[in-house]
C-alpha cells in the first residue's frame, strides 16, 4: 500500500517565503506564536526544542533552539514514501521540482551538495534554506547560519573519521 503523502506545490513554495521572511532567530518562547502564525500543531516541547504536526501527521516537523533562540526549523515535506526504484524515482522528482520551484523564487542556489543525503541551500544573512533528500524524504529547513555552519564542521569531522 502506498502511504506516500507531500505538501502541494503551492504549501511548499509558501513555507519556504514565510520561513525565509523570519530573517534571524526567533526566541524560543514564540514558539506558540510561530506555531499559530504557520497553522502547525505542537507536539511536545522539551528544552533544546519541540515536535510538530505541520500537517503530514505527528512529528513531521521539529524545532531546535540554543541560548532561548530557535536555531533549526525543519520539515518533511514528504512522508511514506516507499523505499524501492518506483519511490526513489518520485522523490528525484519531487526533489527537483521543488528545486526548480524554489529557484524561482530566490534565485540560483548558493550550495548542491550531492550525495547520501543531498541538499540544496539559499543562504541568507542571518538564515540559510536547506531542502534535504534524506533516506527518500524531503526536509525543508530554516538554519542560523552559525548554527549550520557548526553542524558542516560536524560532519567534516566525521568524514575524516571515516577514512
Amino acid at each position: 500500500m502506498d502511504r506516500r503523502r507531500a505538501l502541494t506545490d503551492d504549501g511548499i513554495t509558501v513555507i519556504a517565503t514565510r520561513l525565509r521572511a523570519l530573517d534571524g532567530a526567533r526566541p524560543v518562547d514564540t514558539l506558540s506564536e510561530l506555531a499559530t502564525e504557520f497553522g502547525w500543531r505542537v507536539i511536545s516541547t522539551y528544552a533544546e526544542g519541540a515536535l510538530l504536526d505541520i500537517g503530514l501527521g505527528p512529528a513531521s516537523g521539529r524545532l531546535f533552539a540554543r541560548d532561548g533562540l530557535i536555531v533549526d526549523i525543519t520539515l518533511w515535506i514528504t512522508k511514506g514514501v516507499p523505499r524501492d526504484s518506483e519511490g526513489r524515482s518520485w522523490t528525484r522528482d519531487m526533489f527537483a521540482r521543488t528545486t526548480a520551484a524554489l529557484s524561482a523564487i530566490f534565485g540560483d542556489p548558493t550550495e548542491r551538495n550531492p550525495g547520501q543525503v543531498a541538499s540544496i541551500r539559499w543562504a541568507g544573512p542571518a538564515n540559510t534554506l536547506v531542502l534535504r533528500d534524506v533516506n527518500g524524504s524531503l526536509q525543508l529547513s530554516l538554519l542560523d547560519n552559525t548554527w549550520l555552519a557548526e553542524q558542516d564542521q560536524a560532519t567534516a569531522l566525521d568524514a575524516q573519521e571515516q577514512r
